[in-house]
């Protein structure tokens, strides 16, 4: 069992109902694929047919489903999904030519991509922004202040910003944190 959970957790209504967030970073979901973009992928409906890499338990790896889904409605192949629970294993199939594609946050992808240049491309633009959070059980309200109240003293004190601005992450920077984020 654990107090707290930061680890990119998005911020849905389903997990609202079980946890309590306090929202830290916004971030949206985008695909990886090879320098040039050589199979022309700019979003989901581009994989039908395709191996793409995504990283076990995500919404990255529901919304692939429900592509796929989509795609066998229309006629065309399902995707074909290589799931893999270490995200720099997923990157490694892309790396590796083993896939077209892979599929998660979009600074993981910024990520990757700045730091394999020449190498891959961003496949089309981000999509479903939302808010991540760090996640705190519901009824622990003394360790979701003790959290809420820590992350805004690293936002006003200049220590949140410069991580941001460290990490090149200022699109995803979000402001202070004034309400408990959950659905009672």
């Amino acid at each position: 069992r654990f107090d707290v959970v930061i680890s990119a957790v998005s911020i849905t209504p389903e997990r609202q109902k079980k946890a309590a967030f306090v929202p830290y970073f916004n971030a949206g979901e985008s695909l990886l694929v090879a320098a040039g973009n050589p199979k022309n992928i700019k979003s989901l409906t581009d994989l039908c047919g395709q191996n793409v890499g995504v990283q076990t338990g995500t919404i990255e790896q529901t919304d692939l489903q429900t592509a796929s889904s989509a795609c066998k409605k229309a006629g065309k192949p399902e995707i074909k999904m290589v799931v893999l629970q270490d995200q720099t294993a997923v990157i490694q199939l892309l790396a590796n030519q083993r896939v077209v594609a892979t599929y998660q946050d979009s600074p993981v992808t910024d990520y990757y991509n700045k730091q394999n240049p020449g190498k891959f491309a961003v496949g089309g633009s981000v999509v479903n922004a939302g808010l991540e959070g760090i996640v705190v059980r519901k009824s622990d309200t003394a360790m979701f202040n003790a959290v809420k109240n820590a992350f805004n003293k690293a936002k006003s004190d200049g220590t949140y910003s410069q991580l941001i601005q460290k990490w090149g992450l200022t699109n995803e920077a979000i402001s202070m944190v004034d309400r408990r984020t959950l659905v009672a």
